[in-house]
This record gives C-alpha cells, sequence and structure tokens, in this order.
C-alpha cells in the first residue's frame, strides 16, 4: 500500500523497533508468507536474512531415542546469509523480518509510542483514542492488526480469546556453541521436537548462535498459580516436575537455560469459525482476527491476510468502487482459510 495514492497510518505501540526481543525464528511458507515478501518487492531483501538450512527437523522421545533426523547429528552451521533457493520453509528470525519490513516503507508512517485505547465510531468515519487520550484523525478505514487482545475487535464481535488449556514456557540459551557444544549438535541447524506424555520440548536454533526452547505441556491455570513458579531459582523443580525420567542430555534444554529470559505464557485462542458481520470501515487481521495455538500457520496467515486485504483495497481504489465490497471479499476468503488452520492448530 505505501507504493499507492492510499494514504495509511500505522499506531505501534512500542517506543521503537528495537525496544524489545521479538522471540524466536519462524518458518516462512512459499504458498503464503513468501507470496507476500514477492509481492511487496522484498525477496532479495529476504534472501539475506533467510535460513533455509534451519529447515530440518529433529523428533526424539523422552529416552532420548531420535526417531527422525533429517539433517544428520553434525548439521551444518548456521551461516547468516540464506543461499538463492530459499526452498519452501526457510527460518528467519522474528525481529530481522520485522525489521525489513519496518525499513522497506516510509519511515513517517508509523507512530512510535502510540498505544491505542480504543476505537470509535464517528459520522464520518473512526477515530483512534490513543492510552495518552490525544485522538488521531478521522479514518475510512481502521484495521485490526493488534494482535489476541485487539481493541479493534471489540467494534465487530464480542468473542474474545479464551484458555485453550497449553502453556508455553520459553527457555533461551546463548552461546550454545562455545558455552554448552553437545546441545548445539543435538539441536543442530534447525529444531529438536522432544515429544512424550503430551507434552514436548520444542529447541530452535536462532539466528544469533543461541538455542531458544519452549516447553509446552497441558495446565489448569489453578495448578500454575498453585506451583508459582520462579524461574531465578526453580529451573530443577519445573524440569522435575513436567519431564521427571525423561533424557538428561534434552532437560539441559531448560536446566542450562539463562535465567534472565524465561517467559511464561497461557496460550490463547478464539473458537474454530470465528466470523463477525461485515461493517462498513472496519476489519481485522493475524491474531486479531483468528488467534490459534503455535502449531500452524500463524505468522504466514497474518502475511497473506495482509497480502489480500492489500490486493483487494488497490483494486477497489483503482477502480474507485466501494471500499466495504473490497473488504467483504477478503474477509470472506480469510474466514474460511483462518477455520481449516485453526483446526489443523
Amino acid at each position: 500500500l505505501p507504493s499507492t495514492s492510499i494514504s495509511i497510518t500505522v499506531f505501534e505501540s512500542e517506543p521503537s523497533a528495537s525496544s524489545r526481543s521479538q522471540g524466536g525464528t519462524l518458518d516462512i511458507h512459499t504458498e503464503s508468507g513468501q507470496r507476500l515478501i514477492k509481492a511487496a518487492g522484498l525477496l532479495d531483501a529476504f534472501k539475506k536474512i533467510a535460513r533455509p538450512e534451519g529447515d530440518v527437523m529433529k523428533i526424539a522421545d523422552k529416552h532420548g531415542v531420535l526417531h527422525l533426523d533429517e539433517a544428520g547429528e553434525e548439521a551444518p552451521r548456521l551461516s547468516g546469509k540464506g543461499p538463492q533457493d530459499l526452498g519452501d520453509r526457510p527460518e528467519v528470525d522474528r525481529r530481522a523480518l520485522r525489521a525489513m519490513l519496518i525499513e522497506s516503507i516510509p519511515a513517517e508512517i508509523i507512530k512510535w509510542g502510540s498505544k491505542v485505547a480504543k476505537v470509535v465510531s464517528g459520522d464520518t468515519g473512526y477515530t483512534v483514542v490513543l492510552a495518552d487520550g490525544k485522538d488521531s484523525e478521522v479514518f475510512d478505514l481502521v484495521v485490526g492488526a493488534d494482535g489476541a487482545w485487539s481493541r479493534v475487535r471489540p467494534l465487530l464481535t464480542a468473542e474474545t480469546p479464551f484458555y485453550a488449556g497449553v502453556v508455553s514456557v520459553e527457555f533461551h540459551i546463548h552461546d550454545v556453541d562455545s558455552r554448552f557444544p553437545d546441545i548445539a549438535r543435538r539441536v543442530g541447524a534447525g529444531t529438536l521436537a522432544v515429544l512424550s506424555d503430551s507434552r514436548g520440548l520444542f529447541a530452535q536454533r536462532q539466528g544469533d548462535g543461541s538455542v531458544r526452547t519452549y516447553a509446552m505441556f497441558r495446565a489448569s491455570g489453578e495448578w500454575l498459580d498453585e506451583k508459582a513458579y520462579d524461574f531465578s531459582k526453580d529451573k530443577q523443580r519445573f524440569a522435575d516436575d513436567l519431564f521427571p525420567g525423561w533424557s538428561e542430555r534434552d532437560r539441559e534444554l531448560v536446566l542450562k537455560a539463562n535465567e534472565d529470559s524465561v517467559v511464561l505464557r497461557r496460550l490463547h485462542m478464539l473458537p474454530r469459525g470465528h466470523r463477525w458481520e461485515h461493517q462498513p470501515g472496519l476489519t481485522l487481521l493475524g491474531d486479531a482476527a483468528h488467534v490459534m495455538l503455535p502449531f500452524g500457520e500463524g505468522v504466514n496467515d497474518a502475511l497473506l491476510d495482509a497480502l489480500q486485504l492489500g490486493e483487494q483495497l488497490i483494486e477497489a481504489v483503482k477502480e474507485k468502487q466501494d471500499l466495504s465490497k473490497a473488504i467483504t471479499a477478503y474477509e470472506e476468503g480469510m474466514f474460511e482459510r483462518a477455520k481449516e488452520h485453526v483446526e489443523e492448530s
């Protein structure tokens, strides 16, 4: 859209592009996420940050036995530069992907430090009210791309995300090659999934030479509150509670992690088949529209949402058509695609 005559403002709550870590890696799919990257003319830039060598999987059980190894124990070291052949699902660090997208648009479009409190309907459009009490200009269209707890969604639907009964605890091991070479070899260049007893450890190589591990398991909110883990001192208790009898080699993904970078998340999702009645001048994309568990399409759906909505809007403006028709066409396609992917997750 920035290359068209359509005027855009992005309200971003974070103070700057580098204000926090953006989390782990993402696999960007040919049939979805890469389509937006190509359409935006960013393929060459993407090749510089993509890691096709990261698209390899190892699967082990709790005894440490490997049942799948797509790369071999001595997986290649990360180069930091993707080759010309990206493959179907190259990995990319979230921070690098975000930086690439931000740098591709004029700086004045993004209003940093602008946390949205609510969106108000008026006679001539919608006004974005910021947390500091300031009002924006009036917009013909407001797109909620503001995540699971969207401030735009309440204008379209009463549905809110519910706790899915799954917990993710994120652990991070810095400088893994020099500090823990055995762990580096075990994880390899891609992802190691250790699965047993309806729980798992998912370890991913990062572009900075670290390993990020997600411990995932089912638990009630009450159980979590009762345990009250303090990860500055409770890594051993956590590993003993959740992964008793598991291979010590794989438990080290938790036990050797840096204490200052542990993040516990209760995972939420919107109901399967979630949709809303079209309302002129409003729509949603990404997690705001269809937040799901992180076992499916996720970011690729969000990128494809952005591409398809953008294409519909550009065509409507070009042909001087009603925007509502364009938005409805986008929403109907997105609803069907998201329903399928939420079920898969």
